[in-house]
């Protein structure tokens, strides 16, 4: 760059002096009494070292740096990685919001400092000290610490083509009871004191009708809070009996559906009241799911739930829908809480010690009424062996009478199995109907059915009466009538 200074003489007239500073050349300095004439040679000046610039062979002008080598790798700093791994496509939303926090407690470390103490004394700082919102840091989130450096040193190696680097963390130096999964459910009367503070809620402020229908439709749906309240109209289907939730709404980032009962649904249509139509958000009176998770914290805290966080009532869903849908396999309720395994599904099921007592009540019910049931079937067959002895005719038949059973399967235009389903004192009290009661004048006393004498009523109204009778018994299974022997006289 060329630059003008004047310079006063000791005659008293005025310089200017000229100076042209470029990188690469020795520095000019010259002198005119005017200050075009400086400026002009500023500029002639300038122009002829910057063609010599672009004369230059590339090759020269841009001499290749030295790829890293190991030692290069090892003495970046590790806050340094962080900042260039969290703007990468590897790094997650939320391990991109945790990385300032990360950035802060590793301070100046190097890469060449981590090994087996680095990463324990790293475990043992952190657990005594306090994050912002006034905590000391659990182990879950120390664990989530180590393997975003974890990660951002092999995203590192990876791109400077270098071999990937040991980190010597595990889970066990957490110690033995480290990960202890969250618990929390509703206690007796929580529920209640929860809505309540929320209808607390003053009529000026906006998301007040919001809020009751909110966690109404979290407790049967047992979805996620970004789901809930990023949700749109748009996701409803046709029918309104299912929730497509995007994939950029899910924590797994994976689409899924949720099907609404007739409680879900009824909630809809009351949101369907207070909807504003310029907005595709279905809770548009709600902020975003950050400042909701807080504001709840905030309710909860106040209507006397210690410790209860929205992310509880997905716990309390999941368990209501394991003990309450029993048609739902495994499968499919994996499916509709957006879990990947049923181990998952299990660890947010929190079954009480008298949810279990009921549970095994119920099923002591249902085997004692299995029980009386097959008792009181075994009373009404004995019962119908009697009635058809009263009346002579045949209990049983022989499993050879094919014929007879080709006979009525052609009658009835049906298959063997079906007439075998029917009782067969009802087939032959049919048959014996059609045979015009009273008997023919061939066999006026009874009418022979492949061995076996059914006789005959005196008149059609006893024929009536035993048909009457059959029909009103219920269908039994063919092992109660079909016989492996042959009787040895004729049932008369």
């Amino acid at each position: 760059m060329a630059s003008i200074c004047s310079r006063a003489l000791k005659d008293g007239s005025t310089a200017y002096q000229v100076i042209v500073s470029i990188i690469g050349f020795p520095r000019l300095a010259k002198t005119f009494p005017t200050r075009a004439e400086a400026k002009a040679f500023g500029e002639t000046v300038e122009k002829d070292l910057r063609a010599q610039i672009k004369s230059r062979s590339p090759v020269a002008k841009t001499a290749p740096k030295p790829a890293p080598s190991l030692a290069d790798f090892n003495r970046e700093r590790i806050a340094d990685l962080l900042d260039i791994w969290k703007n990468t496509s590897e790094c997650t939303k939320s391990n991109r919001g945790n990385c300032p926090s990360v950035v802060r407690q590793v301070g100046q470390s190097r890469v060449e400092e981590i090994d087996e103490y680095w990463i324990r004394d790293y475990i043992e700082r952190l657990s005594k000290t306090k994050s912002k919102s006034g905590r000391v840091f659990s182990m879950s989130t120390i664990r989530r610490h180590l393997l975003m450096i974890a990660m951002a040193l092999r995203a590192r190696a990876r791109t400077l083509r270098l071999p990937k680097p040991e980190f010597p963390f595990g889970d066990r130096m957490l110690g033995p009871n480290w990960s202890k999964p969250r618990k929390r459910t509703f206690a007796i009367g929580e529920k209640e004191a929860l809505f309540k503070r929320f209808d607390a809620i003053g009529a000026d402020v906006p998301s007040r009708n919001h809020w009751p229908l909110l966690i109404r439709l979290a407790l049967l749906t047992a979805a996620r809070l970004q789901e809930l309240v990023l949700a749109e109209w748009s996701e409803l289907s046709d029918s309104g009996k299912s929730w497509n939730i995007p994939a950029e709404h899910c924590k797994t980032r994976s689409d899924r559906s949720v099907p609404l009962n007739s409680e879900a649904r009824s909630i809809i249509a009351q949101l369907q009241a207070l909807r504003d139509h310029s907005k595709p958000r279905i809770f548009h009176a709600l902020g975003t799911p950050a400042s909701v998770s807080v504001l709840f914290h905030k309710y909860a805290h106040e209507a006397g739930l210690v410790n209860f966080r929205f992310h509880d009532l997905r716990h309390v869903a999941i368990t209501h829908l394991y003990k309450v849908e029993k048609s739902l396999s495994e499968r499919n309720l994996m499916l509709v809480v957006g879990h990947s395994s049923f181990k998952q599904v299990i660890a947010y099921t929190h079954l009480r010690a008298d949810d279990l007592t009921d549970a095994m009540d119920a099923d002591l019910l249902k085997r004692n009424n299995q029980h009386d049931a097959t008792q009181a079937l075994r009373d009404l067959r004995r019962e119908r062996v009697r009635k058809l002895r009263e009346f002579h005719l045949p209990v049983r038949m022989h499993r050879s009478d094919v014929a007879l059973l080709d006979s009525l399967c052609q009658s009835f235009n049906t298959s063997r199995s079906q007439v075998l389903k029917r009782c067969l004192p009802r087939v032959l009290a049919l048959l014996a109907a059609e045979a015009n009661a009273p008997a023919p004048a061939s066999s006026p006393s009874s009418l022979e059915l492949s061995g076996h004498a059914l006789v005959h009523p005196t008149d059609s109204t006893g024929w009536e009466s035993i048909k009457s009778l059959l029909l009103a018994m219920p269908e039994v299974p063919p092992s109660d009538f079909v016989s492996a022997e042959r009787p040895t006289t004729a049932l008369t």
